[in-house]
C-alpha cells in the first residue's frame, strides 16, 4: 500500500513539472502571442490567466472558460495584451499523444527596455539641468529641472523602474514629482526677487 501511495505521489509531482514552465519575459501592455508546444494534439485550449497578485486584491482572473487556441504545426498560439507588471499564471490543457493532460505557464511581464531608458534619460538630463542651475545663476534651468522631476515621477509611476512596481516605486515617483514642484517654485521666487533688484 504504501509503494503504491509513493509511486502515486511522485507521478503527480513529476506531472506537474512536466507541464509547467516559465516563458520568456514579456513586455507590459504589448500583444503578445504565446506559442504552447502540444506534440501530436487535435487541441489546446487556455483555460484561465490569472494577474500577478497585489497586497489589496490578490490574483485576480483575467480569462476563465475555454478558449481555443490556433494551431501552428504541432505547436498551439493565443494572443493577450499584458497589462500589468508582475508574472501572469496561464492555464489551459490538451490532449498530447491522445491524453487530456493540463499545462501551465509562469509569463514574467516587465517594462520594456525603451521605458527604462525613457526614465533614465529623464532623470539624467533634470539632474545636469540642476547643477547648471546652481553654478550659473540663471532661473530658467531650475524651471526646466523642476518640470523634468516631475515628468520623469509620473513616468515611474506609470511605467515603474525595469519589472519593479511597488511601494518603494511609487514612493520615489513621489519624492521626484514634489522635488520638481519645489524647483519650479524656488525657480520663480528666484526670478521674482531678481526682477524687484533690477526695478530698485
Amino acid at each position: 500500500m504504501k509503494k503504491i501511495v509513493f509511486g502515486l505521489f511522485f507521478m503527480f509531482i513529476f506531472i506537474q513539472l512536466a507541464t509547467s514552465a516559465t516563458y520568456p519575459e514579456q513586455p507590459v501592455n504589448t500583444q503578445v502571442t504565446l506559442i504552447i508546444p502540444c506534440l501530436n494534439s487535435t487541441y489546446s485550449n487556455l483555460t484561465m490567466i490569472l494577474s500577478p497578485s497585489n497586497s489589496t486584491t490578490g490574483s485576480i482572473q483575467e480569462i476563465n472558460g475555454e478558449y481555443e487556441m490556433t494551431k501552428l504545426g504541432s505547436n498551439y498560439n493565443f494572443s493577450y495584451n499584458f497589462k500589468t507588471l508582475g508574472t501572469y499564471y496561464v492555464y489551459g490543457h490538451c490532449d498530447e499523444n491522445g491524453i487530456d493532460l493540463p499545462w501551465q505557464y509562469d509569463v514574467p511581464v516587465a517594462t520594456s527596455t525603451n521605458s527604462l531608458t525613457i526614465f533614465i534619460a529623464l532623470t539624467s538630463i533634470a539632474f545636469i539641468f540642476l547643477i547648471l542651475s546652481i553654478f550659473i545663476d540663471f532661473e530658467y534651468f531650475l524651471y526646466v529641472s523642476g518640470i523634468l522631476f516631475i515628468l520623469s515621477g509620473i513616468y515611474l509611476m506609470i511605467f515603474g523602474f525595469g519589472n519593479i512596481t511597488n511601494l518603494y516605486t511609487r514612493g520615489l515617483a513621489i519624492v521626484l514629482t514634489a522635488s520638481g514642484l519645489l524647483f519650479i517654485v524656488g525657480a520663480y521666487e528666484n526670478y521674482g526677487t531678481t526682477k524687484n533688484d533690477e526695478e530698485e
